[in-house]
């Protein structure tokens, strides 16, 4: 970005001129706006964080594309295993009609495949109550009550999705089902570790990550079930439907759900007895972090919007 010198028509702004744009996206910015700020270390450093975020959005969207990519083919798999393990298709008798082969040929060509997805269709889940609840307590210990994850925790995100990688290829029935259950477990983690920093914190415990997550910590190393549930109410905007079929979507969605239920019938192991353990924020920004702690006993809470 480059700035030039206002001139006296544009007192109280400057020209800003992104570099590698044309020349017609320049537009003259006013100081006050808080659009421009001075350059200071601070700023250039909050910059650079804005930026990091940016490329970690950017690369997280990537991911997703290619997760999604191999659920497409997965779900794929299973299908082609149901037809051929399922009865033989019904014939079609042939119907005659009198309607001119050319009006045929134009509804033909107007009609979209059955398989294709509608535009506005979202890879959307529903959280049972209980798994709600989780959220907004922590959502409440962090915002109302200044309270931090004591991290990290005593089971984390990457030891929730291997222990229910394990189970469900335990209960598998065919290879497929087995594969999908792999692979959805994979790109949760990715996602996980690509997004946490850009999309899943509260601006409370961005310090406390910084140095969590110092020295190239994985979040799903550090970070646990509560965390990794934060995942599900951004995954709608994070993994892009192109490209996927409707049995595509289905078998995704079906596998994200199995998912959930299983979290939720094992909350007590795998976010705590009593819950998620949260400490004090001046604690736990010091860098006091626990070593697996033993999971605190929680209040019950009051039902608050569950922030994204």
């Amino acid at each position: 970005m480059e700035l030039g010198e206002a001139s006296s028509d544009e007192a109280g702004k400057v020209k800003v001129h992104y570099q590698g744009w044309n020349k017609k996206w320049d537009e003259w910015i006013a100081i006050a706006s808080g659009r421009v700020v001075k350059d200071t270390p601070e700023n250039r450093a909050a910059a650079e964080e804005a930026a990091k975020a940016a490329k970690a959005a950017r690369e997280a969207k990537h991911d997703a594309k290619k997760a999604s990519d191999k659920a497409t083919k997965a779900g794929k798999r299973e299908q082609d295993g149901k037809d051929k393990d399922g009865a033989a298709p019904k014939s079609k008798k042939a119907k005659t009609s009198s309607r001119p082969a050319a009006d045929k040929k134009e509804d033909t060509a107007k009609a979209p495949p059955s398989s294709a997805l509608p535009s506005e269709v979202r890879l959307a889940v529903d959280l049972s109550t209980s798994l709600k609840r989780e959220l907004i307590s922590g959502w409440e210990k962090i915002t109302r009550e200044g309270k931090l994850a004591t991290l990290p925790r005593a089971v984390t995100a990457a030891e929730v999705l291997r222990r229910y990688a394990d189970d469900a290829t335990s209960r598998a029935k065919t290879p497929e089902q087995s594969e999908l259950a792999s692979e959805v477990a994979i790109g949760l983690r990715a996602y996980f570790d690509k997004s946490l920093a850009a999309a899943l914190l509260y601006d409370q415990e961005r310090e406390q990550a910084e140095k969590a997550l110092a020295g190239g910590k994985a979040p799903s190393e550090v970070y646990g079930a509560d965390h990794l549930l934060r995942l599900f109410v951004k995954l709608p905007d994070l993994v892009p439907l192109d490209g996927m079929d409707q049995a595509a979507v289905k078998a995704l969605r079906g596998r994200l759900t199995d998912f959930l239920r299983w979290l939720q019938r094992n909350a007590a192991a795998m976010f705590g007895s009593g819950g998620a353990q949260y400490g004090d924020a001046g604690e736990e920004a010091k860098g006091t972090i626990g070593e697996g702690k033993d999971e605190g006993k929680r209040e019950p809470v009051q039902a608050q919007p569950a922030a994204a």
